[in-house]
């Protein structure tokens, strides 16, 4: 829209570039698309026409809908999934939606301030309305589509949608010259409406229910993660999919519909004689009863757990802002103590990690360097998980 109105500051022909870093991260895009005048989007899809590694999100290899837009070929690509054990869930949700009534109210409004119909609106809130109780109520994919074709009056609902591709742009500019963000409540619905009539319908559940927040709504959700990933697999090159947690691979193979795939699994690099596992029923780290109280609590647990093994810790945190409340809490209340260049938790020296990578690894050095030295011998460091 920025474009179309003339109001982008960036290029988006880019033409052959030199002098281009080897390794084209989201800061470094950024940095070359500003330096160059160049949209840094764009500036991604075109080296990634002719570059030999892309990393991307699932999202962005099972949606052929962002295939197409960021013109990602796959076809003389080898792909490399990591942390697979995901795959199948985000397969499934690629291929699945939500109609709201809270979507439905802000496409309503939208199309009230240009002046357009909001009827067929009106319609799927009324039809939510009518079939969303207290009770979550599930039906087949064959359902939905034949109660919206009736609700709707329409034979083809992917036809119907078509037909607002207009005001979806309508919308979108109206929003611009009010100074609002572009984003289109109208286009989500239609989206909706189009994945219903588009898709294998004996492959999905139709699921009724209210929102925490008590709006009616209908998610449509696919149960068959293959529908997503096998066709992308199948047109790539080839397909290495790993994870740490696939096991049953067999069972994993048939749920994403590869049954031909060549399996392989390893042993653990540990020994299973050395993992330990061991659950502390007295602390919690939920958030509601997350509190200084319990902030003690589990740091005089850890205490005494460190006092008992003999060399290097690491102890892993949700979050980073997290982590450093909890270590000036410890500190505080005397669960930490200074001892001179490094704190220490029973007499093992601390090793917090850093904000930044190049940090980081000076702090991995000195750990290992302390981890080998008498003196401190059990080091610890603090990572954030």
């Amino acid at each position: 829209m920025l474009r179309e109105t003339g109001k982008c500051a960036y290029k988006i022909e880019v033409e052959f570039l030199t002098n281009l870093p080897l390794v084209l991260s989201t800061s470094t895009l950024n940095r070359e698309g500003k330096t160059r005048g160049i949209c840094p989007y764009f500036l991604a899809r075109k080296v990634a026409e002719a570059c030999s590694v892309t990393v991307a999100p699932y999202q962005y290899i099972f949606d052929e809908h962002v295939r197409s837009q960021v013109k990602l070929d796959l076809s003389d690509k080898v792909l490399v999934f990591d942390e697979a054990h995901n795959a199948d869930k985000v397969g499934q949700e690629v291929l699945s939606d939500t109609l709201s009534e809270r979507g439905l109210g802000a496409a309503k409004r939208e199309l009230e301030a240009v002046e357009e119909s909001s009827d067929f609106v009106d319609e799927l809130a009324a039809l939510l309305e009518k079939k969303v109780s207290e009770k979550v109520h599930t039906e087949s994919g064959f359902e939905l589509h034949r109660i919206l074709k009736d609700a709707l009056k329409v034979d083809d609902l992917d036809s119907f949608a078509n037909l607002f591709s207009d005001v979806v742009d309508e919308v979108r500019q109206h929003k611009m010259e009010r100074g609002d963000n572009p984003i289109c409540y109208l286009n989500g619905v239609l989206s909706f409406l189009s994945l219903v009539e588009s898709s294998l319908k004996d492959s999905y559940i139709v699921v009724y229910q209210r929102s925490p927040l008590g709006f009616n709504l209908v998610e449509y959700r696919c149960l068959d993660p293959s529908l997503a990933i096998k066709p992308v697999v199948e047109e790539a090159y080839g397909a290495l999919i790993m994870s740490g947690t696939l096991s049953p691979i067999q069972l994993f193979t048939e749920i994403l519909g590869l049954r031909e795939a060549e399996t392989r699994s390893y042993s653990a690099i540990a020994d299973p004689r050395n993992v330990c596992t061991i659950i502390d029923p007295y602390v919690t780290t939920r958030f509601a009863e997350r509190g200084e109280d319990m902030t003690i609590l589990i740091g005089k647990r850890l205490s005494k757990l460190v006092s008992k093994i003999p060399n290097g810790i690491l102890i892993f945190f949700t979050q980073r802002k997290l982590m450093l409340h909890t270590l000036d809490s410890w500190r505080r209340n005397g669960l930490i103590k200074n001892g001179g260049r490094h704190l220490l938790l029973e007499g093992k020296a601390i090793f917090v990690e850093g904000a930044q990578a190049e940090e980081n690894r000076k702090i991995v050095e000195e750990y290992k360097g302390a981890a080998k030295n008498r003196r401190w011998r059990s080091a610890m460091w603090r990572l954030q998980g």
